[in-house]
């Protein structure tokens, strides 16, 4: 039998003095999507014409939301804050089965889309910053 789950049930959170606050109405989470860049190292007398690269410094992506979009509403407020305080905030996926991914990052976009045939939603794109820490 597979272990797979569902994604409902998954919250998206950011640290606050007053606790943990999640963004609400949340329809889609892409998590952090860590690489690693390739430093090319080829020189004049390499292999047999070959190139040759080297690892460089490892990034930790970008996280994406969408939501359900209220106009005037807390959480786009919010989001919009942010975009003026220029603060890298702790963060957190909390998946349906318990585990947690920690990561800290700062909101790099918010985009409100407002079709005429369905309902409105907004994307916020937040750039992960430093090591993604392993699942709690």
């Amino acid at each position: 039998m597979s272990d797979a789950i569902l994604g409902w049930g998954t919250i998206f959170q950011t640290e606050t003095t007053a606790g943990w606050s999640t963004v609400a109405e949340v329809t889609s989470i892409s998590p952090p999507s860590p690489s690693r860049d390739s430093i090319d190292a080829s020189h004049e007398n390499g292999p047999d014409d070959w190139r040759e690269s080297i690892p460089g410094v490892k990034s930790g992506g970008e996280v994406k939301l969408e939501f359900n979009f209220v106009p005037g509403g807390e959480t786009y407020n919010d989001l919009m804050s942010e975009l003026d305080d220029n603060l890298v905030r702790r963060r957190r996926i909390v998946f349906p089965n318990g585990a947690i991914l920690p990561f800290s990052a700062f909101l790099t976009s918010l985009e409100p889309t407002v079709p005429v045939d369905a309902q409105i939603k907004a994307a916020a794109t937040f750039q992960v910053s430093g090591e993604i820490e392993p699942f709690q």
